[in-house]
This record gives C-alpha cells, sequence and structure tokens, in this order.
C-alpha cells in the first residue's frame, strides 16, 4: 500500500508544503507510534480500542482473482467451496493450512479452508505469480486494479466477497495540534475523498 497508494502522493504534497518533509517507513506490521516516534499510521481493519485518533480515509475490498491462461486449465469455481479443488496462492509467513473469509447470503463471516500450493509473505509477488498462471489469489482490489483492467486477472467469486474493511490514518491525541500533522492528514484524506470501495486508486495529481 505504502509503495503503490502512498508513495505517489507525496510529490504534491511536498510542493504544497516547502517547508515539510516527510519520512515514509513501510512495514507489514503494526507499529508503536509512541516507542517508534511514528507521527501517523496507515492501519487497513477494524479498529481495536485504541487511544490513537482515527481519521476515515476509505473502505478497501479483498477479492478473488486468477490468470485467463489458468482458469482455462482448471476451470472458473463458481462458489467459494469450490477452491478445495483450485491451487490457491496463499498470503503467509509460513506454509499451513489457511481459511479465506466469504459473505454468506449477505453476512460477512463464513470461511472456507482452501488448498493452498505457493504460501508468500508479499501481495505483490502473490499477484505477479498469479499473472503467471500459477493459481487462484486473494488481494486488495487496489493490488490488482490495473492487472484487473487489462484482462491480465480475472475477479471470481463476486457475490460472495465479504464487505470491504476500512482504512484509517492514526496519530497520538498529543500530536493533534500539531499543524504539520494536521497537514498531512488533512491530505490524505483530501486524496482518498470519492474513492472506489471496488478499486479506484486515490487521485496522485493536484
Amino acid at each position: 500500500m505504502g509503495r503503490l497508494l502512498i508513495a505517489p502522493l507525496l510529490a504534491e504534497f511536498l510542493r504544497r508544503y516547502p517547508a515539510l518533509s516527510v519520512d515514509l517507513l513501510l512495514v507489514d506490521r503494526a507499529v508503536d507510534t509512541v516507542e517508534e516516534d511514528i507521527h501517523l499510521a496507515i492501519r487497513i481493519g477494524r479498529l481495536r480500542d485504541s487511544q490513537l485518533v482515527a481519521r476515515k480515509l476509505a473502505d478497501l475490498r479483498m477479492i478473488v482473482c486468477a490468470s485467463p491462461d489458468y482458469l482455462a486449465r482448471r476451470g472458473t469455481p463458481r462458489a467459494p467451496a469450490d477452491l478445495v479443488h483450485h491451487d490457491c496462492l496463499v498470503f503467509s509467513d509460513a506454509p499451513g493450512s489457511a481459511e479465506w473469509r466469504f459473505a454468506d447470503d449477505g453476512k460477512a463471516g463464513r470461511k472456507i479452508r482452501i488448498s493452498g500450493r505457493l504460501w508468500m509473505n508479499s501481495l505483490e509477488a502473490l499477484a505477479t505469480v498469479a499473472k503467471e498462471g500459477a493459481g487462484i489469489v486473494r488481494v486488495p482490489s487496489w493490488q490488482v486494479e490495473a492487472d484487473l483492467a487489462a484482462g491480465r486477472l480475472v475477479r471470481l467469486l463476486t457475490d460472495y466477497e465479504p464487505a470491504p474493511v476500512p482504512l484509517h490514518v492514526m496519530f497520538q491525541p498529543s500530536r493533534l495540534a500539531s499543524p504539520k500533522i494536521r497537514a498531512f492528514a488533512d491530505y490524505l484524506v483530501e486524496r482518498w475523498r470519492g474513492i472506489d470501495p471496488f478499486g479506484a486508486q486515490p487521485r496522485a495529481d493536484p
């Protein structure tokens, strides 16, 4: 997300606020904003009880997709239960059993145990392998928007997609009065205003 959605917005922010500088840290973990002296953090998902101030940026959707080549060879799953007969590409730090969540009669919470053949701790790498026909992948919609538009990937099981998850920018209440923190938070909210939860990216131009 930092590379694809945050970084493209920084040039305009720096032009708009020439007295400010930005240090962007890209990590796949929840940071301790106090211990690590992080001014703002971007987090995906439902928020747990927290002392942090949160401002919602958008809703993001997890989707299932595969390449036309893979679907031609292995067929197209029509329901989540069909995934047991397919090669799935799994986002994980270690191989093992995996479950994907789907909506059931309009409700999120139905978990399907999937048959994984490849595990990676990089969503970008998983999407690349999926484009080469290795299997079915579950990724954030923004990760593969261009590939879907170009036909390199095909979106699957759309009737079973769970509800979008929120994206927030978060910071310590003690930093609330800081003009530079407010400026960057306001800028992100502005750029994400009107984002399509089905995959459209925030605007990168003024």
